[in-house]
């Protein structure tokens, strides 16, 4: 067993808690867009703050997913590495094609902004909160 091994399995999360707690943080997030009346420096600023500490949360929850899918006796290092490779690709897919429909219906359809955020954040939050209250430890 190496050492990054060993220090993999001492920081545990329970994985009910850590299912449950990554839409409610998007729930959170969600809110946060639905209640502000302009979206200032300040309150992006807020949601930057927001995305970095839920960002701890949904990362036990890829902590909790890579060590399902080592294999044994398989080094860290390279199972670490495949799956941020991975995961992060998709990432930048699905961020890169939001982007682009954004700019298509902010730009081209001259859908007000503030509208759109608020559409999306309301979708967002329905699912979200869907798939909290389906997994409520």
């Amino acid at each position: 067993m190496t050492l990054a091994l060993s220090v993999l399995d001492i920081v545990r999360f329970p994985a009910n808690w850590v299912e449950f707690l990554i839409p409610v943080t998007i729930v959170i997030t969600a809110l946060t867009n639905l209640t502000q009346k302009k979206f200032t420096p300040r309150s992006i600023r807020i949601n930057y703050f927001l995305a970095l500490f839920f960002g701890l949360i949904h990362g036990m929850g890829f902590a909790n997913s890579i060590r399902e899918m080592m294999a044994s006796g398989e080094g860290i290092g390279w199972s670490l590495l495949g799956f941020n490779l991975g995961l992060e690709a998709g990432q930048i897919v699905v961020v890169m094609i939001l982007l682009l429909a954004a700019h298509v219906i902010v730009n081209i359809l001259r859908v007000n902004r503030r509208e759109w955020v608020i559409f999306l954040s309301a979708a967002v939050f329905a699912l979200s909160l869907q798939q909290a209250l389906e997994r409520i430890p």
